[in-house]
């Protein structure tokens, strides 16, 4: 949509064969693209043609062009693993990831033939860390770095080849045992104790995964052998539980569930009892509640939490309003996009467009010399990320 070519192929037809291309795994962000066909010969027989078929898949875990610039670096998570291709010298890809606190980094590649893969690791001033390249040339192989060692911050991957090649890899991340503190989430109940056996709990660090097991003791068995009356507790395994959807704010969620047993709405920390786990990203958190004073057993459920608002902000840097007059030459200004969480993209509409504007990957925009009057449309766009919504704003260039 912003003229910028992110894959060409190549094929040719002779008098004795016909040959032809399948250019694979395109990772594109949301949006529109044009697919553009020419010969670079006269082509003198009007009986040639060709065939054309394109094919769609949606994959977040795939590399998405263009990501040739630390500006449009794609956003990846550590321990994921990721789909990419190198397209030759001409294609430098970056990608962008967070490191939660200090730690240790390991880059794991797998090509999918013969071929090398540069690698390099850059802060997020820009500077690069170090460099390495993984590969063989006896074909397909599997490689791993060394350990890096990186403070929490914001680092970029940079990868490039020297052939078409295609590859996956991952962002191996471990905090540093000597500076790491977990940050262990609630206990989570996984089974139940009786009066004969004992039960089993576990919780998860929020940063590195580590779960933590510990035993619970034995229910306490009834002394019915001193002559009173007593009352047998009420499995809440029947119960109804109502827990209300929450939004991400980057905080541990821990909504209180209403239980009902029949037409009884029970009391919160007089009943029962709640613990929580995976309840801080957007997705789905669970619940275990568990019975308590004149209730036992356990009974879980789950709740949602939704993805926030994408928080980007969009403004012509500058006045937004130009004279037609003034515009003795082509001029030149920026889009400040800032707090998109996500990919930012830039797209201009059909008005914009017509009137040979121009804007860059980069929000710089070229406005062209004795540019008609009106008012032309740029959108914003920020992919979203696992936390927040996509989202598109419009900024708009005024010509009197």
């Amino acid at each position: 949509e912003n003229d910028m070519v992110v894959r060409t192929g190549y094929c040719e037809e002779t008098s004795d064969t016909k040959t032809g291309v399948s250019i694979n795994r395109i990772g594109l962000d949301p949006g529109t693209y044009f697919l553009s066909v020419w010969a670079n010969e006269v082509i003198e027989s009007l009986d040639n043609y060709y065939t054309l078929s394109l094919d769609f898949t949606p994959d977040r875990f795939i590399e998405t062009e263009y990501n040739n610039d630390f500006r449009s670096a794609d956003p990846i998570e550590t321990g994921e693993d990721y789909r990419a291709q190198t397209m030759g010298l001409n294609d430098t890809d970056y990608f962008k990831f967070e490191i939660p606190e200090d730690g240790f980094i390991t880059i794991e590649t797998t090509a999918e033939a013969a071929s090398t893969i540069d690698l390099a690791v850059y802060n997020s001033e820009e500077t690069k860390i170090t460099d390495w390249a993984q590969g063989s040339a006896e074909g397909p192989a599997s490689a791993s770095s060394d350990k890096i060692s990186l403070a929490k911050g914001t680092y970029y991957l940079v990868t490039a080849g020297w052939e078409t090649v295609q590859y996956t890899f991952r962002v191996k991340y471990e905090p540093d045992p000597l500076v790491h503190v977990h940050s262990y989430g609630d206990w989570v109940t996984t089974i139940d104790p009786t009066t004969t056996t004992e039960g089993r709990k576990e919780r998860t660090c929020s940063v590195c995964g580590e779960v933590e097991t510990a035993v619970i003791d034995k229910l306490p068995q009834e002394d019915t052998d001193d002559g009173e009356e007593h009352t047998a507790k009420i499995s809440i395994a029947a119960a109804t539980v109502t827990v209300k959807d929450q939004t991400y704010t980057g905080k541990v969620l821990k909504p209180i569930p209403t239980v009902k047993l029949g037409k009884t709405t029970l009391q919160y920390n007089t009943d029962y009892t709640v613990t929580y786990a995976n309840n801080k990203n957007a997705g789905t958190a669970t619940v275990v509640i568990t019975g308590t004073g004149a209730y036992q057993g356990v009974k879980k459920a789950s709740f949602t939490i939704k993805k926030a608002a994408n928080p980007l902000k969009a403004a012509i840097a500058g006045k937004p309003t130009f004279k037609r007059s003034a515009l003795k030459k082509a001029k030149k200004i920026s889009i400040k996009a800032t707090k998109g969480k996500g990919k930012i993209s830039y797209s201009l509409s059909k008005k914009a467009k017509k009137a040979k504007i121009k804007v860059t990957s980069k929000g710089k925009v070229t406005i062209p010399k004795k540019c008609k009057k009106g008012k032309y449309k740029i959108t914003v766009k920020a992919s979203g990320s696992a936390n927040y919504k996509s989202v598109a704003k419009t900024v708009t260039i005024t010509i009197k």
